[in-house]
């Protein structure tokens, strides 16, 4: 049953993105499949953008710059808002405190992680297209697969309990300070990710 809720909810956060936005996105736990789906993109991109014998710095930061605007907002939104009403909501069975704890580390561990490759990414002043540095290409390969992990835990455990314990009010006021987070700061469009993450790696 499972399965069948996060099968059903990945394949809303994949029409609701291609619809045109997160505009059209009435409940917040499937916002953050939503923003979850794209930043999987991102990560495709990431991947097919190193995996190539020579890149172009200016590219990989193309790539990494969307997933890090969006980190602080995405972050906000779980740890202010879904995680505390969903520790509230809980159930016996759910046995959710140490994935909340582990989710809340991994943010931690995700965000050094970023900060590491942007360092050596502002490091790297070649010109034009070079080698990614052994240590660089690791990072960022260590970030991958740190992200991918903590996506998997959240889409496949954490975000269908949510959908099963979390109230109508309770999704209002989380959908309330989704919205609030957004008209402060709105999250940039990046209209040619989808292009470049489904093109072949440029050489």
């Amino acid at each position: 049953k499972g399965e069948s809720v996060v099968m059903a909810s990945e394949s809303l956060s994949r029409a609701l993105l291609s619809s045109g936005g997160l505009d059209h996105c009435n409940d917040p736990v499937d916002l953050l499949l939503v923003e979850h789906h794209r930043q999987r993109a991102i990560l495709d991109c990431m991947i097919r953008t190193i995996e190539a014998r020579e890149v172009d710095v200016a590219d990989v930061v193309a790539v990494m710059r969307p997933l890090k605007a969006d980190a602080t907002l995405h972050r906000a939104d779980e740890e202010d808002s879904l995680f505390p009403l969903l520790f509230q909501r809980k159930r016996r069975e759910d046995n959710i405190e140490p994935l909340i704890r582990q989710l809340l580390g991994e943010h931690g561990l995700l965000e050094d992680a970023a900060a590491t490759v942007m360092a050596q990414l502002t490091a790297c002043r070649h010109e034009g297209r070079m080698q990614i540095p052994v240590a660089l290409r690791a990072d960022l390969l260590r970030l991958i697969f740190l992200a991918e992990t903590h996506l998997a835990l959240e889409n496949g455990i954490l975000l269908p309990i949510a959908h099963q314990r979390l109230t109508l009010r309770d999704r209002l006021s989380i959908g309330h300070d989704f919205q609030s987070r957004r008209t402060r700061a709105p999250i940039p469009v990046w209209p040619h990710l989808a292009d470049r993450c489904l093109s072949p790696v440029r050489h």
